[in-house]
């Protein structure tokens, strides 16, 4: 089962902003969504390509995402590369996005709904980059003014970006960016919307006593979102929004097909302690939570087992503190770990369904998608 990756946004400060469900279908994924989160076990390993300088320096990360048909697609310093096929593990390169890559390396690939462009981030430093998924160039890449951390495309042409306060909205069309939350008062997490249009972000640095804690998820709901565009007003973080979860550094955030919520990132400021492994969240239990925030206890590192897995850093290699990173495989089902200047990413899959299964999981695919208020 494939559930198409991107739910698209309709937005203009005249358009109330829309989003509505893809049509679930039957593909050749190696994999399908899971139903649960302690259904995903471990399937196999590859090695992103060696990094662009080999100096060991920051810049020496590999970012890498997911393309509509399956492939990884990655971001090496100034170079694109993609998979030569669905689960190969084997790179390509396809093009130099830029001349020379960013002085602090790549913070953000986030491919578009329609698959042809790629979002890459400069790591603070006032530049964001559209390049081609097909045939990247210096001269064909876009540049936009804007700080980021994490972004997510909302449609084809706007995009959300977690800028160190906030988040902007950058309408790669003409340039601008407006500011759409703010006032997160430590440092910028991650991004994600649901199917519904709601947008989740978080603290990722708790720099000041009386400001939300290092990893404080909340969510925002899409006519809120609607409202800030609309109004030029954007929504106060400290003061707005739902809490539905605090975990890590609130980093590299989404959903499975199945509404399962995961999160990345460590907490190494915070003094929480709260690093060493990355999280998925049951999907009845985010929900729950998300409806029932007065009564409902919100999820963190103490939440049980069957509403918070924690998956442990598996290579040896890797300090307790390094910050995974997740990445979800639409076409495939896979949860995809990787870990700052490291090479190997670890695949999480679910069990083959049966044939005779296929299309009631597509229904309750569906059904997950839609129901509450997400």
């Amino acid at each position: 089962m494939i559930l198409n990756r991107f739910f698209p946004l309709t937005l203009s400060k005249a358009t109330p902003l829309t989003c509505s469900l893809l049509v679930v279908s039957v593909g050749t994924a190696s994999t399908t969504q899971a139903q649960s989160i302690d259904e995903y076990f471990l399937d196999r390993t590859f090695d992103l390509p060696d990094s662009w300088n080999g100096t060991g320096d920051s810049d020496d990360n590999v970012l890498f995402t997911d393309l509509p048909d399956g492939r990884i697609l990655v971001v090496n310093g100034p170079t694109i590369s993609v998979e030569t096929g669905v689960g190969t593990g084997v790179f390509s390169d396809i093009g130099d996005y830029v001349v020379t890559s960013p002085t602090f390396g790549p913070t953000i690939a986030s491919v578009s709904p329609d698959g042809t462009s790629v979002l890459i981030g400069s790591n603070f430093s006032g530049s964001v980059y559209v390049a081609s998924t097909s045939a990247p160039t210096p001269g064909s890449t876009q540049v936009f003014s804007a700080n980021d951390s994490d972004g997510i495309w909302l449609d084809n042409t706007n995009i959300a970006l977690t800028n160190g306060s906030g988040v902007q909205l950058l309408d790669t069309s003409d340039g601008t960016v407006t500011t759409i939350v703010d006032n997160v008062g430590g440092g910028s997490a991650g991004i994600t919307l649901d199917s519904s249009g709601n947008l989740y972000t978080g603290n990722g640095f708790d720099f000041a006593p009386g400001r939300p804690n290092t990893g404080l998820i909340k969510a925002f709901t899409a006519a809120d979102i609607q409202t800030a565009i609309t109004s030029g007003t954007p929504i106060d973080f400290q003061n707005a929004g739902v809490e539905v979860a605090d975990l890590l550094s609130a980093g590299s955030l989404g959903f499975d097909a199945a509404g399962n919520f995961f999160v990345g990132g460590g907490d190494f400021f915070g003094g929480s302690g709260d690093f060493g492994y990355a999280a998925l969240i049951d999907a009845d239990a985010f929900d729950d939570r998300l409806a029932n925030p007065g009564s409902v206890p919100l999820i963190d590192s103490s939440s049980p087992t069957d509403i918070l897995r924690q998956f442990a850093s598996p290579p040896a290699t890797v300090s307790a503190s390094q910050p995974p990173s997740w990445v979800y495989n639409e076409a495939t089902g896979e949860l995809l770990i990787s870990y700052f200047n490291q090479s190997e990413v670890f695949v999480y899959a679910v069990p083959e369904p049966t044939s005779a299964g296929l299309l009631a999981l597509g229904l309750a695919v569906g059904f997950r998608r839609r129901r509450g208020t997400r």
